[in-house]
C-alpha cells in the first residue's frame, strides 16, 4: 500500500505531490526525501488506503512525465523486506559486518583495546593478560547483561500493563480513517471491544474544513492475550507504517463551562418512568380513562402508580434483555467481557409519552432501524455506519423534543449480539428469550425476609400491602415498626415462605418508585 516514485522535479513540494497523484486514489501519506541542506533528492514514498489504489497508481504514472521528469514508480518494501534481501544477497563471511567492512566482534574489540589505552596507557598492552583486565572484562559483561535485563524488565512491564487493560495505543494514522476502517484492520489479530479516537475541526491542506481525528486511536480487545501479541509489531496500515505501542489509557477531558453538561451523558436510567408515560400506558392497556385510575378508594394513590410503574419495569427489562441490551456489568472484570458498546446504535431516553416514528424522523434521518420500549419513552436506533451513529448522537442529545430534553448514549449490548454485529448479521436474531435470561441473575436460595428501606411516610400499610400484593400475591407477612406517636419508622420488614418468592420481590423492587422515592429492598439480617 505504498509506493515510491524517482526522478521528481526539485521544485515538487508534498501538497503539489499529493494532489498529482490523486486520480487513483488519495494518498494518506507523502514522504519527500530531502538533502541536509533542505533540497529535495527527487524521491518521495506514497501511500494509499488499498492496496488496489496503489497498485492502479504505479500502473497510471510509471514512465508518465511530471513537468518534463519521467517519472519511475514501483512499489515500495518495508525495512525488514529490504533488511532481509540484503541479508541474503551478502555473502557468509560479510553478514555482520558493518558499513565499513569491519565485523561487529572486531569493532567490540578495537573499543575494548581503545578503552584500556584510555585507562592507563602505560602499563596494559594488547597481549596482557593481568587480572585487572579480567576484571575490566567481567565489567564490561556485566553492563551488557544489566542493558539487556533493562530491556527485558521494559517489555515485561509493558506486556503487564496490557493484559490487565487490553490497550494498545495506536499513533500516526490518516486523519482521514474512521473507526469502522481501524476496527476492520485490527479485528484481524482478535475480537476489538471498543475503538477511541478524538476529533477535531482541521483546516489545513489534509482536510479543509472537516473534522478530522487527530492521528491516533486506542484499540480495547476483548481478550488481552490477543492484544499482547500485536504489542511491538510494525504494520501496514492504509499506506503507513503503524507501530502498535503499550496505552497509557484514555484522555481525560477537562470540564469546562462548555462541556459541562455532555460529560453526564448517559446517567439517565433507562427503567425510570415519568408519571405521565405510566399514566398513559396503564390508561391504553386497560381501556379505562386516567381519571379512573387516580381515583382514591381508601388506598393511596401512591400503591397504586408504583404497582404499575412496576409491572412497567418488568416489561422494560424483559425487552431491554430481547433486544440484547445490557443494564449493567455483571462479570466485575477489566476490561468487561459481559458488556459491549455498539457505535452503530444509539438509546435515546425520556422521549415524550405517544410520539410517533414520523416526528422523531424530524430529528434523526440516518437511523435505518427505530424499536421503541413498551414505555414509548425508550428508542433504539440503529445506523449503517459508526460514523453516522456519532453524528446524529452529538447533534441531538440534550435537545429537546416537545419541550422536553432527550438524553442520548451508545448502546451497551450483550457479547451474543456484540458478535453478530462485528459478524454483518442482523443484531436481535437468534438470541435467547428475556425470560431464560431472566433466570440466570443470582438467587440466594435461603433467602426469606427482606427490609425494605426509604419508605415514604405518607405512605401507609394498606399502599404497601396493595403494592406487595401485586407483585408476589397474599403468601407474606408484612411488619411495620412504629413509633410513639403511631406513624412507621421509614423502613418495614417483609418474611415469605420461599425463597423463590423473596428473590422474585427483590428483583421487581429494584427500580420501584413510591411517592417520587426509591424503594431500597436488601436481604434482612436474621
Amino acid at each position: 500500500m505504498r509506493i515510491i516514485v524517482k526522478n521528481l522535479p526539485v521544485t515538487a513540494t508534498k501538497q503539489d505531490i499529493k494532489e498529482h497523484f490523486s486520480a487513483k486514489g488519495i494518498p494518506t501519506d507523502v514522504r519527500l526525501l530531502s538533502t541536509m541542506r533542505g533540497e529535495s533528492r527527487g524521491v518521495a514514498f506514497i501511500g494509499y488506503k488499498t492496496e488496489e489504489e496503489s497498485e492502479a497508481s504505479i500502473v497510471y504514472y510509471n514512465r508518465a512525465y511530471y513537468n518534463g521528469n519521467k517519472l519511475v514508480v514501483q512499489k515500495s518494501e518495508s525495512k525488514e523486506a529490504r533488511n532481509r534481501s540484503m541479508h541474503e544477497d551478502r555473502p557468509v563471511k560479510h553478514q555482520k559486518a558493518l558499513s565499513d567492512g569491519l565485523e561487529v566482534g572486531e569493532m567490540k574489540e578495537i573499543l575494548k583495546l581503545l578503552q584500556a589505552k584510555k585507562e592507563n596507557a602505560w602499563s596494559i598492552t594488547v597481549d596482557d593478560e593481568s587480572p585487572e583486565k579480567e576484571k575490566k572484562e567481567k565489567k564490561e559483561e556485566s553492563l551488557e547483561d544489566i542493558v539487556e535485563k533493562y530491556r527485558k524488565s521494559a517489555e515485561t512491564k509493558n506486556k503487564e500493563k496490557v493484559m490487565e487493560t487490553g490497550e494498545v495505543f495506536i499513533n500516526g494514522i490518516p486523519y482521514t480513517t474512521t473507526e469502522e476502517e481501524v476496527e476492520k484492520e485490527f479485528s484481524k489479530y482478535g475480537m476489538v471491544a471498543e475503538v477511541f479516537m478524538k476529533y477535531k475541526e482541521r483546516t489545513d491542506s489534509w482536510g479543509e474544513g472537516h473534522t478530522l481525528n487527530t492521528g491516533f486511536a486506542i484499540v480495547t480487545y476483548t481478550f488481552p492475550k490477543d492484544a499482547c501479541k500485536i504489542l511491538g509489531e510494525t504494520i501496514l496500515f492504509q499506506g503507513k507504517h503503524i507501530k502498535i505501542l503499550p496505552s497509557r489509557g484514555k484522555p481525560v477531558e477537562e470540564v469546562t463551562d462548555k462541556n459541562k453538561s455532555n460529560l453526564s451523558h448517559g446517567r439517565y436510567n433507562p427503567v425510570f418512568f415519568n408519571f405521565t408515560a405510566i399514566l398513559g400506558v396503564a390508561s391504553k392497556e386497560k381501556k379505562v380513562s386516567k381519571r379512573d385510575i387516580l381515583k382514591d378508594r381508601g388506598i393511596g394513590v401512591g400503591g397504586k402508580i408504583a404497582l404499575l410503574e412496576s409491572e412497567l419495569i418488568e416489561r422494560t427489562r424483559m425487552f431491554l434483555k430481547d433486544e440484547g441490551i445490557s443494564e449493567e456489568c455483571t462479570c466485575s472484570k477489566k476490561p468487561c467481557i459481559c458488556m459491549f458498546i455498539s457505535k452503530k446504535s444509539i438509546l435515546v431516553k425520556n422521549i415524550p409519552y405517544g410520539i410517533r416514528e414520523g416526528e422523531i424522523r424530524e430529528h434523526f434521518t440516518k437511523y435505518i432501524r427505530a424499536v421503541f420500549s413498551p414505555s414509548k419513552t425508550l428508542i433504539i436506533l440503529e445506523y449503517g455506519t459508526k460514523s453516522d451513529a456519532m453524528a446524529e448522537l452529538k447533534q441531538n442529545n440534550f435537545t429537546r423534543i416537545r419541550d422536553q430534553p432527550i438524553y442520548i448514549e451508545y448502546l451497551k449490548v450483550t457479547k451474543e449480539r456484540y458478535a453478530r454485529e462485528m459478524a454483518g448479521l442482523p443484531p436481535v436474531s437468534g438470541l435467547k428469550s428475556a425470560e431464560n435470561e431472566l433466570k440466570k441473575e443470582k438467587e440466594d436460595p435461603l433467602m426469606l425476609k427482606l427490609i425494605l428501606k426509604n419508605v415514604p411516610f405518607q405512605a401507609g400499610r394498606g399502599e404497601l400491602s396493595e403494592l406487595l400484593t401485586g407483585l408476589i400475591g397474599t403468601d407474606y407477612t408484612l411488619r411495620m415498626p412504629l413509633k410513639a406517636d403511631g406513624t412507621h419508622r421509614g423502613f418495614c420488614f417483609v418474611e415469605m415462605q420461599s425463597s423463590d418468592a423473596a428473590n422474585t420481590l427483590l428483583r421487581k423492587l429494584r427500580h420501584v418508585h413510591l411517592y417520587g422515592r426509591h424503594i431500597v429492598a436488601e436481604k434482612a439480617q436474621v
